[in-house]
């Protein structure tokens, strides 16, 4: 015949079980995330200046004013045009005569200093446009327009207010 064993449970037990508890509930309390808000990421307006080099002569007629600007290697959005300068196209040339180097103008291209405005995130480590785009001095840029196209890097920002 079985025999069948009874639980047998002492105040020595109900208290240990209770100590447990109360421990784990102050550990719980210690340990919980406080009450955290989490804030939308704010935009400022911020402007930069790319130099685009070796443009073919007469590129710089198409751009306009408002037209949306977007890196044409990675395809995010970056901004808009806000203004542009044409300046000369130059190369260094050696001059024997003087042994000196000389910049020599190629008329075939131009150099375009393109305004850019977009609205960059705040916060982080780097000025992000909102789609996710980084701007830094120095960063070499694809840039595509409405019907034009070119490579160069990031001279300037300005960033206004922040």
């Amino acid at each position: 015949m079985e025999e069948q064993k009874k639980l047998k449970i002492s105040v020595f037990d109900i208290v240990i079980v209770a100590a447990v508890i109360v421990a784990a509930a102050a550990v719980f309390m210690l340990l919980k995330p406080k009450d955290v808000k989490v804030a939308a990421p704010t935009t400022v307006p911020t402007e930069f200046t790319v130099e685009l080099v070796q443009v073919p002569k007469g590129a710089a007629d198409l751009i306009q004013p408002g037209d949306a600007i977007r890196d044409s290697a990675r395809n995010y959005d970056i901004g808009t045009v806000v203004s542009h300068e044409v300046q000369p196209y130059t190369v260094q040339v050696a001059d024997e005569e003087n042994l000196t180097v000389k910049n020599a103008v190629l008329d075939r291209y131009d150099n375009i200093l393109l305004t850019i405005q977009a609205n960059m995130l705040t916060g982080g480590t780097a000025l992000t446009a909102e789609s996710g785009y980084q701007i830094t001095v120095g960063t070499k840029v694809y840039l595509a327009g409405p019907c034009y196209a070119g490579t160069g890097y990031v001279i300037a920002i300005d960033r206004g207010d922040a």
